[in-house]
């Protein structure tokens, strides 16, 4: 019932990915994950956040990812990995993922969140008028992107 309760603690080891990222740094983060005490009670976890601007990267890192996530010897991983990225992996990367995507985010969405991190301050810094139009400005903003 508790799901929690079954689960190990985490301790997260990240790493920043970059379209300078290399194999060798890649390889690295996990060897210190790997090398982390054996204690059953602490899963490590390496965290590599923007893992789509690496795999741009002219020194291709991502190469390494499949010996690291799918053992040689076939015995199970030690060490958990989570990849953080805004652009899509090419599907040859994704296959052993799950992906979790999220929609941009609507004009309420927008309004609210700003609304929420205003209140949480000690003091009213924007009227909600002026928040509506910081809303539109981004949302102009993305248009011009797109």
């Amino acid at each position: 019932k508790n799901f929690s309760r079954n689960c190990l603690p985490l301790e997260l080891i990240p790493y920043q990915g970059s379209t300078s990222s290399t194999s060798e740094g890649v390889t690295r983060v996990f060897d210190k994950a790997e090398q982390r005490p054996t204690d059953q009670h602490i899963l490590p976890v390496v965290v590599f956040d923007e893992i789509g601007l690496a795999e741009v990267s002219p020194a291709n890192p991502l190469k390494v990812l499949h010996g690291k996530l799918e053992p040689p010897d076939g015995n199970p991983l030690k060490i958990g990995f989570v990849g953080i990225s805004n652009f899509l992996l090419d599907a040859a990367k994704m296959n052993r993922a799950i992906q979790l995507s999220r929609p941009d985010p609507t004009r309420e969405d927008l309004l609210e969140t700003a609304i929420s991190i205003q209140e949480a301050t000690a003091e009213k810094v924007m009227s909600k008028e002026e928040l509506e139009e910081m809303v539109d400005a981004y949302e102009k903003y993305q248009r011009h992107l797109a």
